[in-house]
């Protein structure tokens, strides 16, 4: 590989590891998300709808976890 090429692979490996750090992220939410709706854990302190909420917050910048929580996509 050129030197001066190594910067653009940089930059690309950084987006396409947030992309799927994202999409994990976003499948792991869902499991839990779903787990917790069946079983309706009590939350005894732990604030387990609040926190899976506060994360679902946190995702929502990931297009393809804003396309699951809206419903819409960008075609």
């Amino acid at each position: 590989m050129p030197p001066d090429d190594r910067p653009k692979i940089d930059e690309t490996f950084e987006r396409i590891l947030f992309i799927h750090i994202g999409r994990a992220a976003g499948v792991l939410l869902c499991i839990v998300t779903e787990v917790q709706a069946y079983f309706k854990f009590d939350d005894n302190g732990a604030r387990i709808n609040e926190r899976i909420h506060e994360i679902w917050n946190a995702l929502i910048p990931v297009p393809e976890i804003k396309e699951l929580t809206t419903g819409t996509t960008n075609n």
